[in-house]
């Protein structure tokens, strides 16, 4: 919710309803309904097949509504359900903001009354005409009763005047066996342009091929090609469902730069920004993804252990040497610097000691950075990712990242792609999944402590890993590798009013690892402490901050041969036996990761809530006694179980060593 938007608003949304839900036909609930704490007034009156929603803003908050249907019974026989309205507003719906109750979704309840599965509705529409939408799918098991939830947040603000107008809303019920009608998607997304030839590559007469996505029906007529330097039309030929460049002489040497203009059959426009390189491919160090995302330097994995903006300061004598140099010491292996980080200063001190980098890919397209990105760019040898976006979904559309992702590959090919954006997983469409194939590794953006419910941060973590993983799952390459390198919290400024503590720090990066990132980051380096918060500071703010750090790094380095090794399948997970069952997002309070070796067992366990728990975990039969490590104490399993006591936010990790029995001894505290 963007709570601090100022608005005074009386809105007037007009609904109207003709088709049947159910045997009673589809309904509203009438009379006022209040939402934000009593800011928003909603009075809801029905008038036949019609009514009208009139919202009246009582306070200065933002243009958030909602309303629900009455609940219409699901009969006994129903297997599937098949949804259908028209919408149409005064604004653009693209990418909604919903969270909470302010969502679009259908709602099933059990005999009880209960809440037992929702569906959630993509609601994405151009302002204009009326757009017809259908949700098909199975009736979750148990559901008796259906509601239709309509709503948004604070995206898009529907200003005083504008109305959204809902008609024909109907909902079928299915039995067993009969056939689905498919589902109706609108499509507000241009065509996506894909390079189909190999780049960079020697041949002077190399055919250059275009291919074409889109989710509607591609206007051949629209297809335009000009030279991006010249601006020179560029001759093409259709071939099937592609365009191959005829040019009218051999490639030169070097890099050629593309527009191709295309539109769909529903007018959606996309200017795709390619390039390509007749040249040879750098013998730089080959850089890739293991079919489980973890990366791999010359064939052996590694774990990226990473922090952003680095640069001089007075605490490491203004040397970027030493800076990198300490970092390397504190156990960090992968470094990122905003303003440095084309400066030879900085790119020698990473290879000088073995500092790998994730470094500013844009120059792969942008004619300003290209002379450097094809001579020291491609051969630095620190270098295993290009950077092609911060805060994606800001910024740039999924084709721009496809574009640079693209480019990467095509003058370079021997490292990964990398970007950020904040996940947004409270959102039914999030700020990752419209981006997810269009680059190797993603790194999320998980910053919890801002002064508002803080004592959800672990929880927060867990939740926004778990997103990242269903979009990949969902939306991804099928047999497409990506990594997830989490960027955590270590710092405060702006509107983060307060720097995270030691515990927090701690149970959210084992948190990460627990929920699948195959690396980690954070953010950031900077040391000032700022008194007014209009900066960051970073983790030298203060000695006890950097000892946080570095406890963390050497003891995530510690584990990084483990945590390369491949997920087995995962025991039972931990069974709550005291304390809360859940963390303050719902979600279970104590999860784990089991790792395993020819001859150890690994578990590694986080409480995500801010109470003391005790949990029963499962280490496998094999496992008997084991140590927990950093703690000078053991645990004794039975049955390849054991019970162990979470204090707030607490983790352990532990290593039980197969075939061996009590006693035990165990290591102390480092």
């Amino acid at each position: 919710m963007n709570r601090g938007a100022t608005v005074w608003a009386l809105l007037a949304i007009s609904l109207a309803a003709a088709s049947v839900l159910g045997a009673d036909g589809l309904s509203f609930k009438t009379g006022p309904q209040v939402h934000y704490a009593g800011n928003t007034a909603i009075a809801v009156d029905a008038a036949g097949t019609g009514f009208t929603v009139t919202c009246t803003r009582t306070q200065k908050v933002c243009t958030a509504w909602c309303i629900s249907s009455v609940r219409q019974a699901i009969p006994a026989t129903a297997h599937a359900y098949a949804l259908t309205f028209d919408i149409r507003a005064d604004v653009d719906w693209r990418r909604p903001e919903c969270a909470g109750r302010w969502t679009n979704e259908l709602r099933f309840h059990d005999a009880q009354g209960e809440l037992c599965a929702t569906r959630p509705l993509g609601l994405e529409f151009l302002k204009g005409d009326f757009v017809t939408f259908r949700f098909c799918g199975s009736v979750p098991k148990g559901a008796a009763a259906l509601e239709l939830h309509l709503g948004i947040d604070s995206r898009p603000p529907v200003l005083p005047g504008e109305s959204v107008v809902v008609r024909q809303a109907a909902c079928s019920f299915l039995a067993k066996g009969e056939q689905l009608p498919p589902e109706i998607v609108t499509d507000l997304h241009p065509p996506l342009v894909r390079s189909l030839f190999t780049s960079p590559s020697m041949d002077t007469n190399l055919v250059v091929r275009y291919g074409f996505e889109d989710a509607s029906a591609i206007d051949w007529g629209s297809i335009a090609v000009t030279d991006a330097v010249t601006r020179a039309a560029m001759p093409f030929v259709r071939e099937g469902d592609t365009i191959v460049l005829q040019p009218a002489t051999p490639w030169t040497r070097g890099v050629h730069r593309l527009f191709v203009s295309v539109r769909d059959s529903c007018g959606n426009a996309a200017r795709a920004h390619k390039a390509f390189l007749i040249g040879e491919t750098p013998k730089a160090r080959r850089v890739a993804l293991r079919d489980d995302g973890i990366v791999l330097l010359e064939g052996r994995p590694f774990y990226p252990v990473g922090i952003y903006g680095i640069k001089p300061h007075a605490f490491n004598g203004n040397s970027l040497d030493t800076a990198i140099k300490d970092l390397c010491a504190a156990g960090l292996n992968m470094g990122h610097s905003y303003q440095h980080r084309w400066e030879e200063e900085f790119l020698t001190a990473a290879a000088r000691h073995g500092m790998k980098l994730w470094t500013d890919g844009k120059g792969a397209l942008s004619g300003a950075k290209d002379e450097w990105f094809l001579t020291r760019g491609r051969a630095d040898p620190a270098t295993i990712a290009w950077y092609i976006g911060d805060d994606t979904s800001m910024y740039m559309t999924p084709g721009e990242l496809h574009d640079r992702d693209e480019a990467c590959r095509m003058l370079d090919g021997t490292r990964l792609t990398c970007h950020a954006d904040g996940v947004a997983a409270t959102r039914v469409r999030d700020n990752f999944q419209d981006y997810v194939k269009f680059a190797d590794a993603f790194t999320p953006e998980i910053y919890p402590i801002d002064g508002t419910r803080d004592e959800a941060c672990v929880a927060e973590v867990c939740r926004d890993m778990a997103r990242c993983r269903a979009d990949i799952a969902r939306y991804g390459e099928p047999n497409h590798p990506y990594g997830l390198w989490a960027i955590l919290q270590c710092f405060d400024g702006k509107s983060w009013r307060r720097y995270p503590t030691a515990d927090e720090m701690y149970a959210m990066s084992f948190a990460a690892v627990v929920h699948g990132a195959t690396g980690m980051t954070w953010f950031h380096y900077a040391g000032e402490i700022i008194p007014d918060k209009t900066r960051y500071s970073g983790m030298f703010r203060t000695p006890a901050d950097w000892t946080c750090m570095t406890n963390i790094t050497h003891r995530v380095q510690e584990l990084a041969p483990i945590l390369v090794t491949r997920t087995p399948s995962q025991p039972c997970a931990p069974k709550v036996l005291a304390g809360p069952a859940t963390d303050p997002l719902g979600q279970p309070s104590v999860t784990m990761l089991m790792k395993r070796t020819a001859g150890t067992v690994y578990v590694i366990a986080v409480n995500a809530a801010k109470e003391r728990v005790q949990a029963a975990l499962q280490a496998g039969p094999e496992a008997t006694q084991g140590e927990v490590l950093w703690e000078g104490r053991s645990v004794t399993c039975s049955d390849g179980a054991f019970a162990d006591d979470f204090a707030p936010f607490a983790v352990h990790v532990y290593r039980f060593p197969l075939g061996v029995h009590p006693p035990f001894p165990v290591t102390q505290e480092k």
